[in-house]
């Protein structure tokens, strides 16, 4: 059968209710899985240092290129397809691979960061008291995303569920057709660019 994957502006309108319904935190999570080929198990596993708190340490593969176009290398492996190596805060390591993220979702990931995760922090500690409790309760968060109503990890069924709420742009869009989304995506922004590189 043929891979039929919605056009972008509906793609764009399905994201759009996703914020509108679920928030910002589900939001970006959709995002990672539509800009980086993602799988939905490596965004939930995804840790909060695998993007360097400074930006300054960003490995930008493309530093030529306009900012608009620029990516961030990364290296994930948790919740990674493959083999198993262990598990670490109820992750599955698997074999460690390369990801290029667009510098814009990059920053929108670090502004989350800095800004409601913090949020989510708060509500994570509510009710713990002592100082040494307190600081070992938030270190435990080690993953970026976390739910904005307790603090606590995502799970898959959680992103997928938001995911599958929204304004579904075609019928059977789930998770699994964002990679395909992707990988149509820039095979078709290359395309463009070398038709109009050969007209000049």
């Amino acid at each position: 059968a043929s891979l039929r994957l919605p056009p972008d502006e509906q793609v764009r309108a399905w994201l759009a209710s996703i914020y509108e319904r679920y928030g910002a935190t589900c939001g970006l999570m959709c995002e990672c899985i539509l800009l980086t080929a993602m799988r939905r198990e490596e965004v939930v596993c995804f840790r909060t240092d695998t993007l360097p708190e400074d930006p300054r340490q960003w490995h930008i593969a493309n530093p030529q290129a306009p900012t608009s176009e620029q990516q961030v290398r990364l290296t994930i492996q948790y919740g990674a397809k493959g083999k198993t190596f262990g598990v670490d805060h109820d992750d599955k390591i698997g074999p460690s691979r390369t990801l290029l993220m667009p510098l814009i979702l990059a920053k929108k990931l670090d502004d989350y960061r800095r800004g409601p995760r913090n949020g989510a922090i708060k509500r994570r500690l509510a009710g713990v008291t002592g100082k040494e409790a307190r600081l070992a309760r938030a270190a435990s968060a080690v993953h970026l995303f976390l739910r904005e109503d307790d603090g606590e990890r995502f799970s898959g069924k959680r992103l997928y569920d938001a995911w599958v709420g929204g304004e579904l742009p075609m019928e059977g869009w789930s998770p699994h057709q964002g990679p395909h989304w992707w990988a149509c995506s820039v095979l078709w922004r290359e395309m463009h660019r070398h038709e109009h590189a050969n007209r000049s």
